[in-house]
């Protein structure tokens, strides 16, 4: 089908004017408009992109991007653009469409939808609905299908037809969190199985009558020989002597794990050894086929002549060997010559010959087993997924694949023993990280992706790759409750600890605010995804689908007539990493977010996705001792990247990844929108209340934080809160696991040390020699106990502020400490309040600041 040449887009100002961006925007102020038709003229008119290059718009929520992409939608619509589209929800996209076309008065909806495909994942796709890719404008993706389809369908959902010639179509634009790179995690087990899978899938309709089972045992043995391409690798990686510990001693642990490494070396060596016994093969089998040729055909016995016509395909097989040569013939044509050596007389032709062709046909086996397997795989899909149902839980046939492609970086551990196994699973196992970015069509195309993370997000980091525009808006306030309990993903797996948390988020709500004054509209209530029945338990809000069985404990009277309850936010539980935290704008009027722990990122898969991200880290990995690298790679996957030479670099990674989630969680808020008027920033304030173990932000040195210290800090940052602002940030001690300073742990030196200490009335003077004496230590001892960092906090106690509690005395004596006066030593006053409260007015609404 020939279509006829597009028609130019709209400029800004007539795309405005006529109804292609919805109307609400022509009531935006001057500023706004001006980042929007900057952004309308990149992305349409693709003005300054620099080719080659994914260009990234790093705006921030409010800004307009997902009004652009509902104008861009209607463009292609109607003709005036061909774009490829992923976004969040396809069906709103949808809606937005129609609406926009019979606002305009324009084509009609009807005679317009066969021009634009919807491939959602939640979508059935007809098999017509696959061709017809290339004659759409527009076609509509989720990133989850971009991801998992066909190259042939995605470079079909990338072309147009124009004039009867196909094109790239003008640009490929992604408004929704995509992930780059793709981890998974393999036990020997499972790829072994995998192998005997393809075996009983396949099944092509071409077998009918003869070869049953061909193709499935070709498909076998490539995949065997994958595997023992692996085997090998594994085998080398156990061989590794790793170095000892730093002090000397043998460690105790033995995890050998190294980078999968050679493969593709090998593969170029097994290509040279077939190719080098091609011609050696082919001047063997001729000079046997002359010899038969020799003797009168009457003259020779019935497998003579067999051999000899035999002989003949097979000499002229290999005399067509040219680089259109289909490698199942190169591989069925040293089959046969194996095969034929057992109608050769007894001796040394034959076995000569056999040890030959059985040495080429391994090497070309081996040569050809990733393209040939991926073909059979590619021309097999429906019989395999019509066999397959009783593995479809196991891994798939892409995801065998993977593991053996030269792209993707692949971590083998080929044996785990002693302190570094901590479990009791296998020991062998294949860590797999794929780069989906490979899949943008840059090179061919423009790309957009527009996240508003994107200065923060170390996705991002890879220059060469990456053109990144920064964008801003006004930001507003935002206050943090910092509730200082544990919520790592690890602590939360123990036993009741999640059960106690989320009951500590409820009873801090209810105990602050009350009933009366939560209002379920207004309010997020996010955590992990494992945890959402303790959401509903405790009545905080229902998970996607929930529906209740009465062990639900909700607090608020949704309905005062019939006293019907409900929990405290009417909207679904966030789980981190869903399309609730990532792109849902369902709280945009919210301006509470109670959230619970956070996602942290295993240091392994932080290590993976650098190595995918960054090829001048991972080429560093390559060129290091392999006995150095090994160790490295066992402390980050056996105890984490803190022991590692990286982790720093890891840590930064990790930090930055976590950060820009929190961010993008936060912006589901209210303070998304875009504030017009500074006097009505007060409307878009919001609150965080966050359940994370860290110490009171600005109460430590930077240096000396931990990974969630460092989160909630840089988080803060971000927003432009300040720590020392009680506005701004409310620190509320935990009440499960409170905080002990290292002199208030009773039975320790130090709390003996602070109980002499306080006890001392007030002007008394004594000197170090006097506390040595009063905890049983030597003054060498106690000079080493008190210049550890945790012990700072007592030492600032005795000496004071500005050392003004310590004077130098006379001779050598030394220093003369003396007690100050204490509150201890002052009349009791009135407990203070915990809380400090204040009001926001606009929103009837009691905030903890």
């Amino acid at each position: 089908m020939s279509r006829r040449y597009k028609a130019q887009p709209d400029s800004f100002q007539m795309a405005l004017k006529n109804g292609t961006l919805p109307s609400y925007m022509r009531v935006w102020s001057p500023e706004r408009l001006q980042i929007v038709e900057e952004l309308y003229n990149l992305t349409v008119f693709l003005k300054g992109i620099q080719p080659g290059k994914i260009t990234v718009i790093d705006a921030p929520c409010g800004l307009g991007k997902s009004s652009l992409m509902r104008g861009i939608a209607v463009l292609a619509a109607e003709g005036k653009l061909d774009a490829v589209m992923m976004t969040d929800s396809n069906q709103r996209l949808k809606d937005d469409i129609e609406s926009a076309i019979h606002q305009q008065g324009g084509t009609e909806w009807l005679k317009v939808k066969n021009d634009v495909a919807w491939l959602s994942d939640w979508d059935t796709v007809e098999a017509a609905e696959w061709k017809t890719l290339i004659l759409s404008h527009l076609v509509a993706f989720s990133t989850q299908r971009f991801l998992m389809v066909n190259s042939d369908v995605r470079k079909n959902a990338c072309t147009i037809y124009r004039m009867g010639q196909p094109h790239w179509k003008d640009a490929l634009y992604c408004d929704e969190a995509i992930q780059d790179v793709d981890s998974h995690s393999w036990y020997y087990s499972q790829i072994k199985q995998q192998v005997g899978v393809f075996r009983e899938t396949i099944r092509p309709e071409s077998e009918w009558e003869e070869n049953i089972g061909r193709t499935a045992k070709r498909a076998e043995r490539y995949a065997e020989r994958l595997v023992e391409d692996l085997q090998l690798e594994i085998d080398r990686i156990n061989a590794i002597k790793l170095p000892d510990n730093s002090s000397g001693t043998k460690a105790e642990g033995q995890m050998h794990i190294d980078l999968y490494l050679g493969r593709q070396e090998r593969n170029e060596e097994y290509g040279k050894i077939w190719r080098g016994k091609w011609d050696e093969i082919l001047a063997i089998v001729s000079e046997i086929r002359d010899d038969i040729k020799a003797v009168k055909k009457d003259m020779r016995s019935p497998s003579e002549n067999g051999l000899f016509s035999d002989l003949a395909k097979v000499i002229k097989n290999m005399s067509n060997l040219s680089e259109k040569t289909r490698p199942e013939t190169i591989v069925s044509t040293l089959e046969d010559i194996v095969s034929l050596t057992k109608f050769l007389p007894i001796g040394g032709i034959r076995a000569g010959l056999k040890d030959i062709a059985s040495t080429a046909l391994d090497a070309a086996e081996r040569y050809y087993a990733l393209p040939e397997l991926e073909k059979i795989l590619k021309n097999n899909r429906d019989n395999m997924y019509q066999n397959s149902e009783h593995v479809r839980d196991t891994m798939t046939a892409e995801q065998f694949l993977d593991i053996f492609r030269y792209e993707n970086v692949v971590f083998v551990q080929g044996s785990n023993y002693g302190d570094d196994k901590n479990d009791k699973n296998g020991q062998i196992l294949v860590h797999v990280y794929r780069y989906n970015m490979k899949y943008f069509p840059y090179k061919n195309m423009p790309c957009f992706i527009f996240d508003g993370t994107a200065s923060i997000n170390p996705m991002y980091d890879n220059r060469d790759l990456f053109d990144v525009r920064h964008y801003e808006k006004t930001k507003t306030h935002v206050g943090f409750v910092h509730l200082d309990e544990k919520m790592s993903k690890t602590y939360l797996t123990g036993s009741g600890a999640a059960d106690h948390l989320y009951k500590r988020m409820r009873d801090f709500l209810m105990d602050t605010y009350g009933t009366e004054r939560l209002n379920s509209t207004k309010i997020m209530v996010s955590g992990l995804k494992q945890h959402g029945n303790w959401s509903e338990r405790y009545g905080l809000a229902r998970s996607e689908g929930h529906i209740d069985d009465g062990t639900e404990d909700y607090p608020i009277v949704y309905n005062p007539q019939t006293g019907e309850k409900g929990p405290v936010s009417i909207f679904p539980y966030a789980s981190f990493g869903s399309k609730y935290c990532t792109g849902e704008n369902i709280y945009k009027d919210c301006y509470l977010l109670c959230k619970i722990s956070t996602m942290r990122l295993k240091q392994e898969t932080v290590l993976g996705q650098m190595c995918c991200r960054d090829k001048e880290f991972l080429n560093r990995l390559l060129e290091m001792d392999e006995s150095y690298r090994a160790r490295q790679l066992e402390l980050i996957f056996a105890y984490g990247a803190d022991r590692s030479d990286l982790r720093e670099e890891i840590d930064d990674a990790a930090t930055r990844t976590a950060l820009a989630a929190v961010i993008q969680e936060i912006n589901r808020l209210r303070i998304r929108n875009w504030c017009e008027n500074p006097a009505d920033a007060k409307n878009f304030d919001i609150t965080v209340i966050w359940a994370i173990r860290s110490r009171k932000q600005g109460t430590f040195d930077k240096a000396d934080e931990d990974f969630y210290e460092k989160l909630l800090r840089l988080t803060m940052e971000y927003f432009g809160s300040d720590p020392t602002q009680k506005e701004d940030y409310r620190y509320i001690p935990s009440k499960m696991h409170p905080r002990f300073g290292s002199y208030e742990k009773v039975g320790t030196k130090m709390h003996k040390l602070y109980e002499w200490w306080k006890g001392l009335k007030a002007g008394t003077e004594f000197t170090v020699n006097d506390m040595a004496e009063a905890v049983g230590m030597t003054k060498g001892a106690l000079n080493a106990m008190l210049a550890k960092p945790q012990n700072q906090e007592i030492v600032r106690l005795i000496r004071g502020e500005n050392d003004c509690n310590v004077r130098k005395a006379k001779g050598r004596a030394g220093y003369i400490y003396t007690k100050p006066i204490t509150e201890d030593d002052e009349e009791p006053a009135e407990p203070a309040e915990e809380m400090i409260v204040y009001e926001q007015q606009t929103l009837d609404f009691t905030n903890v600041m």
